[in-house]
């Protein structure tokens, strides 16, 4: 092939082709004299061989298949738990202070109460929607939307959609819901299930602990819907009142154009003249129902600090440990035994002393140390 000493001029150009070999050889673009660009009319660039090759590869392969519906499910609930996890322990830190500033921050609440008429749940009836955990006294079960006595509600027993728990003055219940969520009826209460994450409250008191696999709750009210994403609350209801206990998480009540929040440590009281909030404790005797029907913890081969957590998130307790090492302790320490029958403190007194540790508790906080230490 003839090299020209210099470019060939635009009109004499053609473009590079790829060829047989043995029939004739392509431009080498890097040869000397050889113009570094092959170009077509009026300036436009022509792709090389090796870019017209990677072109009809990529063409043939065609694009890349979307992820499998339950994959991509699957990596979205990963994320989500993750997500709910972190904001759990975030709101359990900044839960405990004694002022909590309420801020621009409010579109990370994380239940609100929506004083609006609440959308119909559309369920399959024969969704199992909970079972039934612990029983106290003689509470009552109706059916799908059946009149009459219903029938006891004992601990084997599985809540349909439309379900309706009936509890007397002596009755309590603690049901788990298909998420891992914990639902208390109190006393003297009539609780209906909708859904698998819906509740309505008609009367009396129900307690919600949503678990870190819970995509959502909700809570109706003739006064509104409590929707829920990660917090421990208690809706009662009383005559044309509702009160909202906040212990973990944050509620937004809004009536209108009205936005009012109740942060953790406090308690929200709706009624037809408005909304009135005002501080009280996450712990004490006004939480002491929903404890009496928690599930029992089982110590056996679980470390010291699960427990101490576990009764922490049941009671609205903080804990506090004297040194680095005593919290070490806690994570290491494995238990072993059990503390049935006994109540939270007599536990933490009896687990604790077996540990080589000892607690103070003192309004609402739980220190640990080691035996013999002063604080």
């Amino acid at each position: 092939m003839e090299v020209p000493g210099r470019a060939v001029g635009r009109g004499r150009r053609e473009p590079s082709r790829p060829r047989i070999q043995g029939v004739g050889i392509a431009a080498d673009q890097g040869a000397r004299g050889v113009s570094r660009g092959i170009c077509g009319r009026r300036g436009r660039r022509i792709m090389t061989d090796e870019e017209d090759m990677t072109a009809q590869l990529l063409r043939l392969a065609g694009a890349p298949p979307d992820p499998r519906r339950e994959q991509a499910s699957r990596v979205r609930d990963a994320v989500y738990r993750e997500w709910r996890a972190a904001r759990r322990r975030q709101l359990r830190r900044r839960g405990v202070a004694a002022g909590i500033v309420l801020s621009a921050a409010a579109a990370a609440v994380l239940a609100i109460l929506i004083l609006e008429r609440p959308r119909p749940v559309v369920v399959d009836m024969h969704q199992r929607i909970a079972t039934a955990q612990l029983i106290q006294g003689h509470p009552r079960l109706l059916h799908g939307g059946s009149t009459g006595v219903g029938m006891q509600l004992d601990a084997t027993m599985i809540v349909y959609p439309n379900d309706l728990v009936e509890t007397d003055t002596s009755s309590r219940v603690a049901l788990r819901a298909e998420d891992g969520s914990s639902m208390r009826i109190d006393q003297s209460s009539r609780v209906r299930l909708l859904g698998p994450a819906s509740i309505e409250v008609i009367t009396g008191a129900a307690y919600l602990a949503t678990s870190d696999g819970s995509r959502g709750f909700e809570v109706r009210t003739a006064k509104g819907a409590i929707r829920d994403i990660g917090t421990q609350f208690e809706v009662r209801v009383t005559g044309g009142v509702v009160r909202v206990r906040v212990r973990t998480g944050m509620v937004e009540v809004r009536r209108g154009e009205s936005l009012t929040a109740a942060a953790a440590g406090t308690e929200a009281t709706v009624t037809s003249a408005g909304v009135e909030v005002r501080r009280m404790p996450a712990y004490g005797s006004d939480w002491a129902w929903t404890a009496s029907v928690a599930p029992p913890f089982r110590i056996e081969g679980q470390p010291l600090r699960a427990f101490l957590e576990h009764v922490r998130d049941e009671h609205g307790w903080t804990i506090v440990y004297a040194d680095r090492g005593v919290e070490d302790s806690a994570n290491r320490i494995l238990l072993h035994g059990s503390v049935d029958g006994l109540s939270a403190e007599d536990a933490v007194r009896v687990v604790l002393a077996t540990s080589g540790l000892r607690y103070r508790l003192s309004a609402g906080e739980l220190f640990i140390s080691r035996a013999g230490a002063t604080r």
